[in-house]
């Protein structure tokens, strides 16, 4: 049995380029950088994990009505502030790649960056694990991916994965100065490939899914793993 997912939200000429699906949810990313969300089966969840990244659906509330697109408009588009602090205007957002596990969701935009949202009882979402954060039903941003470069270099994430409750994060760090002066310098393009990208991995690590040589119940800050710069390639 299969049920048609509704696609009226998209806009004329926008298409489903990609998605991904969880234990009860479902995201699917457009070819405008768009990302939607939806739960899945055929039956009302009895239960949100925060997994849609919409606040009216948070841990708190009921799941919405499966197969039913939402689009996630506090990812999808950023706040602009202000020097005041004050929010000036708001800026589309555009996501480059989902990635989705059991019960959250890996988000990664064409600047590099990351965001996560979802359960994250494991530290799966890369956010310190407490009361207040175990569900976040806000797309937030994932910062604590900048401990692992030096402080003149910008942890600019180029790949994303997911599975059950752990995430990784594939990092290739760039010299600050090139995101405000471009990349038109050959020289400066030879200094950056000597910088080698890494993967990091954050989340359930009690089987050693992470693959570090530890076994812990939670780990949110993401750890590098070191056996993977052995490789050239790997899947």
């Amino acid at each position: 049995n299969f049920t048609k997912v509704p696609l009226d939200l998209l806009q004329k000429g926008e298409t489903i380029k990609d998605f991904e699906t969880g234990a009860e949810h479902l995201v699917a990313l457009t070819d405008k950088g768009r990302a939607f969300s939806a739960a899945t089966g055929f039956n009302q969840l009895p239960k949100s994990q925060g997994q849609y990244g919409l606040p009216e659906y948070s841990h708190f509330n009921k799941p919405p009505a499966p197969n039913t697109l939402h689009e996630i408009t506090l990812l999808n588009n950023s706040i602009e502030k202000n020097k005041k602090g004050k929010v000036d205007h708001i800026e589309p957002r555009f996501i480059k790649k989902i990635a989705v596990g059991n019960y959250h969701t890996l988000a990664l935009d064409e600047n590099g960056e990351v965001f996560s949202f979802g359960q994250n009882t494991f530290g799966q979402l890369g956010q310190p694990v407490n009361y207040d954060t175990e569900f976040i039903t806000i797309p937030k941003k994932v910062e604590l991916l900048s401990k692992h470069v030096k402080r003149d270099l910008f942890p600019d994430v180029i790949d994303i994965h997911a599975g059950g409750d752990t995430s990784f994060c594939t990092i290739n760090p760039v010299k600050m100065f090139r995101l405000i002066r471009g990349k038109n310098n050959k020289v400066e393009e030879d200094e950056d490939a000597l910088i080698d990208a890494f993967t990091v991995g954050f989340g359930n690590n009690l089987k050693g899914q992470i693959g570090n040589g530890h076994y812990v119940h939670a780990q949110f800050d993401p750890v590098k793993i070191k056996e993977l710069t052995k490789f050239e390639d790997y899947n």
